[in-house]
């Protein structure tokens, strides 16, 4: 393993270790880097478009708003138009492909996300066969509330998790109250799930309230620090609309 004094090379520390001591050191205390070369020959794709202009594969997303503003209403069409390949806001925001949506609801009432989905179908003209590329788990469905804060939270939900191409939660008071808090520390359970996904090519968005102040997300800001895009939805006064910033 080398001389007494002599820095070894990581990865051959790990191989003599394997070979001289049966030790398993595990895939993460292997090195994995690669050269400017060896990155320059790797076969990566085009990063794929789900909600275009704005919204990529594997794309970590945070869209809030105050209460009443529609942002629930936007996040269903979303789901939908992702589900089912559809375009939204007079063609603003289109979904190229049909991909398999996950939603994952800690407050709406169960017959309130079935006429919801209904008048959605019905307005996108969304056929049965592509209704079957959405997924809903609901707390008020399952009369039980949902966590997805630890990895023993998340457990119950990994084979859907596990399906989807897009997931999409709500709400960040339901499902990670500790990220509602000021402290940074509440957020790493919301970031640990919004990074695993990414790093499994999975678009995740999470829907989230205002402060009181109604500018900013609910909570500390450590939820934002790494996502690619914060959306926040705002009603129209007087107009049964809303705008993105």
């Amino acid at each position: 393993m080398g001389v007494k004094g002599e820095i070894a090379d990581r990865s051959q520390f790990v191989k003599d270790a394997q070979e001289r001591f049966d030790l398993d050191f595990g895939q993460d205390y292997i090195a994995t880097a690669i050269s400017g070369r060896e990155l320059l020959a790797l076969p990566v794709s085009e990063t794929e478009v789900v909600l275009g202009p704005m919204i990529m594969r594997g794309d970590k997303v945070l869209v809030y708003a105050h209460r009443g503003s529609g942002k629930t209403w936007l996040i269903c069409f979303i789901a939908v138009a992702c589900a089912s390949g559809s375009s939204l806001l007079d063609g603003q925001l289109v979904a190229p492909r049909p991909l398999r949506v996950l939603v994952i609801d800690g407050e709406m009432k169960a017959h309130e996300l079935q006429k919801r989905y209904a008048q959605i179908f019905k307005a996108l003209g969304t056929p049965e066969h592509l209704q079957e590329n959405l997924r809903i788990v609901a707390a008020t469905i399952q009369k039980k509330d949902i966590r997805l804060e630890t990895p023993e939270d998340r457990e119950h939900y990994k084979e859907e998790i596990a399906w989807a191409d897009v997931i999409i939660a709500d709400s960040m008071f339901c499902l990670f109250p500790s990220a509602m808090g000021s402290q940074l520390e509440g957020a790493r359970g919301f970031n640990d799930f919004m990074r695993a996904n990414s790093l499994r090519g999975k678009t995740t968005i999470v829907v989230d309230h205002t402060g009181k102040n109604k500018r900013n997300s609910y909570g500390t800001i450590g939820k934002e620090l790494g996502l690619e895009l914060v959306l926040k939805v705002e009603k129209v006064k007087n107009l049964e609309l809303f705008r993105l910033s």
